[in-house]
């Protein structure tokens, strides 16, 4: 089954993109930026569960950097709220 996307509305985008390099400032990791992306694309789309995400990033990670787990838990939490904000 293939989807299709709709157009995207450059307001929007331009809302997304601010909205997602603030948000990781905030976290104090610009590099959180994408992460935060996927909170939000999550919260729109659920076609992949969090705990989905959450078992990839320890997956990912590993034990060596399992310290990074929380703060990119907290990125998809905010991108969350944002979405929930917005509505």
């Amino acid at each position: 089954m293939s989807r299709t996307s709709k157009p995207v509305n450059p307001a929007a985008q331009n809302s997304l993109d601010k909205m997602k390099y603030e948000i990781a400032k905030e976290l104090g990791n610009p590099k959180l930026a994408n992460i935060v992306l996927l909170g939000a694309l999550l919260e729109v789309d659920k076609t992949v569960s969090e705990q989905a995400i959450l078992d990839a990033f320890t997956k990912v990670f590993g034990e060596s950097k399992a310290k990074f787990i929380p703060i990119n838990k907290e990125a998809l939490a905010k991108g969350a709220e944002f979405v929930k904000s917005q509505q």
